[in-house]
């Protein structure tokens, strides 16, 4: 059986074997970590993925969940709507979107709300970026989009720097310059960066996106933006397009973050870590970072901060297609394999008897075993292989 198979099998376990005692909380990144991430652009639920098993028979056993993301709106779609109503009520699941800037938590009845408290105090000045800011970054993520093309209209090659999804519309952009004998600056314009579809056709996508709050079934966002994305930059290449505005960006008390194929900017003061901070201060969550393990796809970028509480007894799996750019200290607790290394070891969580002992030498050794297990498994080393290339944002 693979282990996407094998992951259906938890259900059969029962909610007798309890967890163990210190295993109260699961945070996770998403993409990549939960749900698959894939070069398409298209963007895989919890149902499609190995995860969902373990992860629903987590919380039946009052486990509680944190996802922490860089993504926002789409998280509901992937995520949340794949969790029956009844597990994510009272807290039990606590969504941190846009790279820390929001948090969403679900209600008695099992319905998202939003904590405002957060946004407010989660960090200095707040995590919101103001919607007078908003204004002026629209001018500054332009320039920085229409020197990006400038590079590429020199020399094309570079566009094969991102992932595949972007190689065709930005190709059809630049041919659409010359055919027009327009300037970039008529053509390119703030409405058209960030109309839906304008140039990533095929997804359907914005290249500039204002990421703030907006639940399901509302029609409009409230003001300001917890982070931007600038789609269509090769994370190589970023810095030398974003450095000239970098002190405007600082005096904002803003920060540029470099993805394989996008540029986001989000306070100075928030990131993955920043909600966790929040949840450990607020006896309502009942959250402790001793009683909890975390999961990441991207240790030595955005999922850092998730990676540095190990003092306060949060241990980090990491579940990175490769250990190349791996720190030292994570070496022992890495499975690899992306949604299936996280899949392995929650099933490996899910077997621990209530009186076995448990900590990192546990975790260590079922890190073992979920590699064996991985290695063991052609069809998905082949998945995961091809998705090794720049899939990410």
């Amino acid at each position: 059986a693979t282990l996407a198979s094998r992951a259906h099998t938890i259900r059969g376990l029962g909610t007798a074997r309890a967890l163990c005692r210190t295993m109260k909380w699961i945070v996770a990144d998403m993409d990549s970590t939960l749900v698959a991430r894939p070069p398409s652009g298209l963007f895989p639920t919890l149902s499609e993925s190995p995860c969902r098993q373990p992860v629903l028979e987590c919380l039946r056993r009052g486990v509680r969940l944190c996802l922490v993301t860089t993504a926002s709106r789409r998280s509901f779609a992937q995520v949340w709507d794949c969790i029956p109503r009844e597990l994510r009520c009272d807290g039990q699941v606590v969504m941190s979107l846009s790279d820390g800037g929001c948090i969403i938590v679900g209600d008695a009845a099992g319905n998202p709300i939003h904590d405002p408290e957060y946004q407010e105090h989660g960090a200095i000045g707040g995590t919101l970026i103001s919607e007078a800011d908003c204004k002026k970054l629209i001018g500054i993520l332009r320039a920085v989009f229409l020197s990006m093309l400038q590079t590429f209209q020199k020399d094309r090659s570079k566009i094969t720097m991102l992932s595949g999804k972007y190689q065709v519309p930005l190709n059809q952009a630049l041919d659409e310059v010359a055919s027009r004998g327009g300037s970039m600056e008529e053509i390119f314009t703030p409405e058209f960066l960030m109309r839906r579809g304008a140039i990533m056709k095929e997804t359907n996508e914005a290249i500039l996106s204002f990421n703030g709050l907006m639940l399901p079934g509302s029609t409009s966002k409230e003001p300001g933006a917890f982070n931007i994305s600038l789609m269509g930059i090769p994370g190589a290449l970023a810095e030398e397009h974003y450095r000239p505005h970098l002190a405007e960006l600082h005096a904002m008390g803003l920060e540029p973050s470099a993805a394989p194929n996008s540029l986001w900017i989000k306070r100075q003061a928030v990131d993955k870590g920043s909600p966790l901070k929040w949840l450990a201060s607020c006896p309502k969550y009942q959250f402790s970072f001793h009683d909890a393990v975390a999961f990441g796809d991207n240790p030595a970028g955005n999922d850092a901060p998730l990676t540095e509480f190990a003092a306060q007894g949060m241990p980090f799996v990491s579940v990175a297609a490769s250990t190349a750019s791996l720190p030292a200290r994570l070496l022992r607790l890495h499975v690899g394999g992306l949604e299936f290394g996280t899949a392995a070891m929650l099933e490996e969580l899910l077997s621990v008897q209530a009186d076995s002992p448990w900590g990192e030498d546990f975790l260590a050794t079922a890190a073992a075993r979920c590699r064996d297990r991985l290695a063991a498994q052609p069809q998905e080393a082949a998945l995961l292989e091809a998705r090794e290339v720049n899939s990410m944002f």
